[in-house]
């Protein structure tokens, strides 16, 4: 099976097998390595060559997460809701609702508590 890497990983992988001609006594097989270009070294071991990862703001806008203000908020909501789990007052049941509600809130779900309801989901007190 092809493994694929980076040309600029190609590259430095060229460079350590030349380098490791050269410690093990084999001069030639090192020079042999050291004159290959990039696409005859991967040509030679069955790589397979992948694009460098684009960095930028394209990128960016399509791996772009929360913000720290909007993870600030989620982790005061989170604390508020475990802090509210802590009341001994509260029934099994409600303990339950407050624990699923934190797990949804960590997982992102919990910014579609209308839809859950629209799905004709429940507490799970009537089961």
């Amino acid at each position: 099976m092809a493994k694929g890497i980076t040309p600029a990983q190609a590259d430095l992988k060229k460079t350590q097998a030349a380098d490791f001609m050269d410690r093990i006594g084999e001069p030639d097989r090192a020079q042999e390595f050291r004159q290959m270009s990039v696409d005859e070294y991967v040509e030679h071991r069955g790589i397979t060559l992948t694009p460098n990862p684009q960095y930028g703001s394209y990128q960016m806008s399509q791996t772009a997460g929360p913000t720290k203000a909007e993870l600030s908020d989620t982790l005061d909501e989170l604390e508020q809701l475990l802090e509210d789990a802590l009341d001994p007052e509260l029934s099994r049941e409600e303990l339950v609702g407050k624990i699923k509600e934190a797990a949804d809130l960590i997982s992102g779900e919990a910014e579609d508590d209308d839809s859950a309801d629209d799905e004709g989901e429940d507490d799970g007190l009537g089961e």
